[in-house]
């Protein structure tokens, strides 16, 4: 599953290379053709991450036009590309050609959502993500105090609505260095364990994110996702 680190790194990437850009050309079978149509002429004047949600904003170049929103999930093992083909991977599923830049996106889910209410809660979650500026330990812990009853901390680290953005390699990696076990649910949680699971959370959350804007190896930090069973 791409995490967090891999979605705001995505989102980076287009701020750069085409933001601000008019589409001139969409392909691919992620999107229905007709429905795909209407990015063409339209500026990408906005990207976001949410956690493992990438959302990118188009506007008309007419004055006071509506907004046309779309979400990017990118799944087990999507992945975005500008100017330049995947080295193992054949089959675009989204290709986006802007005036001076081709978006190439693989292995990804592609849908048109409401703009106003995907920036409405990219606001409100913002704080939760794990890899935003606008990260807030103190009310991502209160969270975490508030919906934890019976759930065992391995499905609420999986939870977005409560940590935005984190996977299977930031759950296991936090959680060790938590010093708490999986199954431990969540109502058992003291204020301070809570807290510090949290910050773990952050912490490896950042780290792996500069291991990949880095193109260092995540592994060597790994004390579990890459440990042998036996």
């Amino acid at each position: 599953m791409v995490e967090g680190p891999g979605v705001r790194l995505n989102a980076e990437k287009l701020q750069r290379s085409v933001l601000r850009g008019v589409v001139r050309a969409v392909s691919g079978r992620a999107l229905n053709c007709s429905a795909a149509s209407v990015l063409i002429g339209q500026v990408l004047h906005c990207v976001a991450s949410l956690g493992k949600e990438l959302f990118l904003f188009f506007q008309s170049q007419h004055i006071d036009s509506n907004e046309t929103c779309l979400r990017l999930h990118f799944g087990m093992d999507g992945s975005l590309l500008i100017d330049r083909p995947h080295r193992y991977k054949n089959e675009t599923c989204l290709e986006i050609a802007f005036d001076r830049s081709m978006v190439l996106v693989y292995d990804t889910r592609a849908e048109f959502r409401d703009p106003i209410e995907s920036r409405q809660r990219v606001m409100e979650m913002r704080d939760h993500d794990v890899c935003s500026e606008e990260f807030n330990p103190t009310t991502t812990t209160s969270r975490l105090i508030c919906r934890g009853g019976d759930q065992i901390l391995a499905d609420l680290l999986l939870d977005q609505s409560i940590f935005p953005g984190s996977g299977n390699i930031i759950k296991n990696e936090a959680l060790h260095r938590a010093g708490l076990d999986p199954r431990v649910r969540g109502g058992e949680l003291s204020e301070e364990a809570a807290a510090r699971l949290v910050a773990e959370v952050r912490a490896f959350s950042m780290l792996f994110y500069d291991c990949r804007r880095r193109r260092r190896p995540l592994k060597a930090h790994c004390a579990v996702y890459c440990r042998r069973a036996w």
